[in-house]
């Protein structure tokens, strides 16, 4: 089964996240994210951040968590390749990622949503569009919205 794949989405990007487990789902949702973002075959594992992260139901803690990585991304110029959820309930899920900074020579960034890369000011936000499937329930998260501009 693929980690995910890209769907038509009214978001500037569209993805369908698959995983046999709920952690599974949650880490290559975050997988897509970053992958969309840039070559993660070049991200080294030299920086680890500890996160716990909480909602009001799942919809919500998986648009919660996606965020969260996005505002590290934002304010710490960090891409993340490894994404290991230790805990995850309805409402809290703790997790360890692990990536580095965004390094000029090295890394290659897919889009212009990068802040070192950025020529011009936008006038519109850009948007990520998922769905999620967990093997043993439905479509849990429908076509949420995640910002990718604070």
């Amino acid at each position: 089964m693929p980690k995910y794949v890209f769907i038509d989405h009214t978001a500037d990007v569209g993805i369908e996240a698959f995983g046999a487990t709920l952690p599974e789902l949650f880490s290559n949702a975050a997988f897509a994210l970053f992958d969309i973002i840039a070559d993660l075959d070049m991200v080294e594992n030299k920086v680890t951040c500890n996160l716990e992260i909480t909602g009001i139901d799942r919809e919500q803690l998986l648009v919660n968590w996606l965020s969260e990585l996005l505002y590290l991304h934002d304010v710490k110029n960090y891409l993340f390749n490894n994404f290991l959820i230790t805990n995850l309930t309805d409402t809290h899920l703790s997790a360890s990622v692990q990536g580095e900074a965004f390094v000029e020579n090295k890394h290659i960034i897919k889009t212009s949503r990068f802040p070192a890369q950025r020529k011009t000011q936008r006038t519109r936000s850009q948007s990520f569009g998922c769905v999620s499937r967990h093997q043993n329930t439905r479509s849990f998260w429908r076509k949420h919205r995640v910002d990718c501009c604070h």
